[in-house]
């Protein structure tokens, strides 16, 4: 079975299944980068949200062996577990007082994504644009995201700067900062497999003291999400700055950021190639957030490198 046709196989499935009051539709849902992913959606009567539910990996389970009904059944224990309507009243969830503490910032590339930014309040940071998402935690027992359109702000009668000004104070207070050594995250990542303490305090302690290595920074929040637009904050820029001297901003992808202290000695042209390549091989589409590299400075501000063209960003606050 074909792919276009296993989505609408799919749909008639999860459609039988359900009650006549249940409404099940096909969508395209537009990601990150232009990238537009197929879900499926289930509505009962009455109800104004529910969970997005994308099928690309459900059709790589049915290339495997697995049977359609099979999938549907599974695909309606995903909507009944995350349906919201279960937990809470929607309406009351999007009122301004129940969100003006849950909107945090998110960076994208501006021009991957020029139509879905005529749709959003945003500005720009060098070649990024700064949009805005709602943090619902707690739903789930965990957490979700929703980005702010034009739709939202008109509702809560707000503009782009009251956005900026409450995203600036929430990112911090809702995911913290995480700046850590890459040798740290590497102990860390070997202590998932259950290495003692004392093995991981000796493992820290070699790579500490081995002088060849790169020395390379991590810059993100505790969730890991989104965790690139911390370098709107000119202060965390400052503090880092003040630590290792003038770096290098690595956008790893829109979760987080390589810092590299200029003081390395790393060829930008380098740094440059290695950017495209890892995100053309290694990071996934909707996440990458640019093929350029940074330098900040703690008197210019952040500059974009982009072979000969450099551009200078202030962030005033």
């Amino acid at each position: 079975m074909e792919y276009k046709e296993f989505l609408c196989r799919i749909r008639k499935c999860v459609e039988e299944l359900c009650d006549n009051e249940t409404k099940v539709s096909l969508h395209q849902v537009k990601k990150n980068n232009s990238m537009t992913k197929d879900a499926l959606l289930i509505q009962k009567e009455g109800e104004s949200v529910s969970p997005t539910i994308y099928l690309d990996s459900f059709y790589e389970n049915y290339l495997n062996g697995e049977d359609v009904y099979e999938i549907a059944e599974r695909i309606i224990a995903i909507y009944e577990e995350n349906n919201i309507h279960e937990h809470l009243n929607p309406d009351d969830l999007f009122e301004y007082e129940n969100i003006k503490k849950r909107i945090i910032f998110k960076l994208i590339n501006t021009e991957k994504n020029t139509e879905l930014l005529q749709t959003l309040p945003h500005r720009q940071l060098n070649n990024l644009s700064i949009i805005y998402c709602l943090f619902l935690d707690g739903i789930f027992g965990d957490y979700a995201t929703t980005i702010i359109n034009n739709v939202h702000i008109m509702k809560w009668n707000l503009t782009e700067n009251d956005l900026f000004r409450l995203a600036y104070d929430n990112t911090i207070e809702i995911c913290n900062k995480e700046f850590r050594t890459m040798n740290e995250i590497m102990v860390d990542m070997l202590m998932s497999d259950g290495i003692s303490e004392d093995l991981r305090e000796s493992i820290l302690l070699q790579l500490e003291s081995d002088n060849t290595s790169l020395p390379m920074y991590v810059l993100t929040n505790k969730y890991r999400l989104f965790g690139a637009s911390l370098i709107i904050y000119d202060d965390i820029l400052k503090d880092i700055s003040d630590k290792i001297g003038d770096f290098y901003i690595i956008p790893s992808s829109i979760h987080e950021v390589i810092i590299i202290p200029v003081s390395s000695g790393m060829d930008e042209e380098h740094m440059s190639g290695m950017v495209g390549e890892v995100n053309a091989t290694q990071v996934a589409y909707d996440e990458v957030l640019s093929d350029n590299i940074y330098l900040y400075n703690n008197d210019t501000g952040i500059n974009m490198i982009n072979r000969d063209l450099i551009t200078t960003h202030y962030i005033i606050t």
